[in-house]
């Protein structure tokens, strides 16, 4: 899947985000087609949504995750995350998750007279065993709990198969949500043909015998610039030799 920007340097070391990087890792590199935006917020009223993440063909998914141990005491009522040996009160991830999807759901156009469809999903990634207590509440509102981030790809593919979406997004819809929420910033395009690259307003953008360009993994737009992920890593004179000929466009192997 593509991603809608990169996860910071900032991020990477940051260790309560560490989840959240496994995730965003196993999203980018699952090999299906689709885009996904790492922190997504629609206003003050609503939750931030981690991961809003559209699979081609399958569905559009909003996405709560929580690392760490979590548990519900049914009797007050609360959920509790365990810090440093303590069980301390947080805010409840399925109320979360739900507030988020909702800012999403408003967010996005209407289709056929009808909001689009969002699956909505809480993961615990460090948990092997969500503790099935109070679930009962993510079940009513339709929210999928899952644990452990590996394989994830494939989980959300079972979720929709298992809900059933009548209209699965495809490239264009995915194109115009990520347009739609995002205030025009982010925009999907399908992964270019092996062998070339893509075209701006019909032209190529580069056409150079020093860079291998069947290498191109993947491209997408953002602020009305071209970003081309090339696999890597590369060196820095090709990296350099691309950043010039493609002007303000910009330029990502994995290497950096």
């Amino acid at each position: 899947m593509e991603a809608f920007k990169p996860f910071t340097k900032e991020y990477i070391n940051d260790p309560r985000r560490q989840a959240e990087r496994r995730v965003y890792e196993e999203l980018l590199n699952c090999g299906l087609p689709g885009l996904f935006i790492y922190e997504w917020k629609r206003d003050k009223s609503t939750a931030e949504v981690d991961f809003v993440a559209w699979i081609e063909g399958v569905g559009l998914f909003a996405i709560q995750v929580k690392g760490g141990r979590y548990r519900y005491q049914p009797e007050e009522n609360e959920w509790e995350l365990r810090e440093d040996g303590d069980w301390e009160k947080v805010t409840s991830p399925i109320g979360q998750t739900w507030s988020g999807t909702e800012g999403l759901l408003k967010s996005l156009p209407r289709r056929r007279g009808h909001h689009t469809f969002v699956l909505p999903i809480l993961l615990f990634p460090d948990m092997t065993e969500p503790r099935a207590a109070g679930l009962i509440e993510a079940d009513s509102k339709g929210i999928y709990v899952m644990a452990d981030e590996r394989g994830m790809a494939d989980k959300l593919v079972a979720v929709a198969k298992e809900r059933g979406v009548d209209f699965p997004p495809d490239a264009d819809t995915i194109d115009e949500d990520a347009s739609t929420i995002t205030g025009g910033r982010a925009s999907y395009r399908p992964h270019p043909p092996a062998g070339s690259l893509p075209e701006l307003d019909g032209t190529p953008v580069l056409e150079s015998d020093r860079v291998d360009i069947r290498h191109v993994e993947h491209y997408h737009h953002v602020d009305q610039s071209l970003h081309l992920h090339f696999h890597g890593p590369m060196s820095p004179e090709c990296i350099a030799a691309l950043r010039s000929g493609l002007g303000s466009s910009k330029v990502f192997s994995s290497g950096e």
